[in-house]
């Protein structure tokens, strides 16, 4: 890896996208060519992010996502000039794992911090010892579609969902004033019908209900490469028991999970994965992540394991097939 892409890299995770603006423009001139206009637009967005919050002509939520896009940008771009700038290096690297975050908070729900979520995953895998083998690729607003097609795409060996779960009996979203993240009693209580879809942006951005049913379905036809699945959302348990037909490990809620601890333990477990720790010690690092911050859902996040695997042996550290 690039030292000088490295603190580029790092300027990112650290939410310093001016510096970054400025160290990416110096970097890319050695490059020259396109990669020195991709720079140069990449420099281009961060300021105008920049006079837009001076202006306030963005949403306080409008401005996460621009930030959280332009974070993501910024770094496949640096992977570019690593792969121009260092090729021989580029070659000698081993393949990556796809982590695919799923981030969808529809019109109508309540406000979830997903972009804060995403970075500290990210955060948390660059600086892991292993970062060079994992790639966090976000896509937000995700509709039920951008499930399969980034499946196809992506061949991810993670997804990760984010957003929110539940249903009454018409299969439509009602907000909980106890957890932004689904609806119902909290964990360790009966759940009821809870947990019996997971809500994608629709076609007029409202709330789409995708049943336990369709993305089982899903992960079948197109899954093949998948080997976790995180579905951080309230009353996603249910999933998570169907997709055990299709994919080794799974973690879902078995209640309702706060904003907060929902990303403690996204910090706590993909921070394991990244120090080649197996999927059952992430797992527990996840949990331990929730107690040390003081926060309640302790018990929420649920590890289910297919029939004939052992969590305790399946790191994360191998070419991807």
């Amino acid at each position: 890896m690039n030292p000088t892409l490295d603190s580029f890299r790092g300027m990112i995770c650290e939410d310093d996208l001016e510096s970054a603006a400025e160290k990416i423009c110096a970097i890319a001139a050695a490059a020259g060519g396109q990669l020195r206009i991709e720079a140069g637009v990449w420099a281009a967005r961060v300021h105008q992010l920049r006079k837009s919050m001076r202006l306030g002509t963005l949403s306080r939520d409008d401005n996460a996502v621009e930030r959280a896009r332009i974070a993501e940008a910024g770094l496949e771009l640096a992977d570019l000039l690593e792969r121009k700038l260092h090729p021989l290096t580029s070659m000698l690297v081993k393949k990556r794992h796809t982590i695919l975050f799923l981030a969808a908070n529809p019109t109508g729900t309540d406000r979830l911090m997903l972009d804060r979520e995403a970075r500290a995953i990210q955060v948390a895998l660059e600086r892991s010892s292993f970062r060079d083998r994992f790639e966090l690729v976000t896509r937000w607003a995700a509709t039920p579609l951008d499930l399969l097609s980034e499946l196809v795409k992506l061949k991810p060996t993670v997804v990760h969902f984010s957003g929110h779960s539940g249903q009454n009996v018409t299969g439509e979203y009602m907000p909980e004033r106890e957890s932004p993240r689904g609806l119902g009693p909290e964990c360790g209580l009966s759940s009821g019908k809870q947990g019996q879809t997971l809500f994608f942006h629709g076609p007029d951005d409202r709330p789409q209900a995708v049943s336990v049913a369709a993305v089982e379905e899903t992960f079948g036809a197109a899954g093949s490469s998948v080997k976790l699945v995180v579905l951080n959302a309230c009353y996603s348990e249910v999933q998570a028991e169907a997709l055990l037909a299709h994919v080794d490990c799974i973690v879902g809620m078995g209640g309702l999970i706060h904003d907060d601890a929902a990303r403690s333990f996204a910090i706590g477990f993909y921070g394991g994965l990244g120090e080649r720790e197996s999927v059952a010690a992430a797992y527990k690092h996840g949990l331990a992540a929730i107690s040390l911050e003081g926060l309640r859902g302790h018990d929420c996040p649920q590890l289910k394991i297919r029939d004939g695997i052992d969590a305790t042996q399946l790191i994360l550290d191998v070419d991807p097939r």
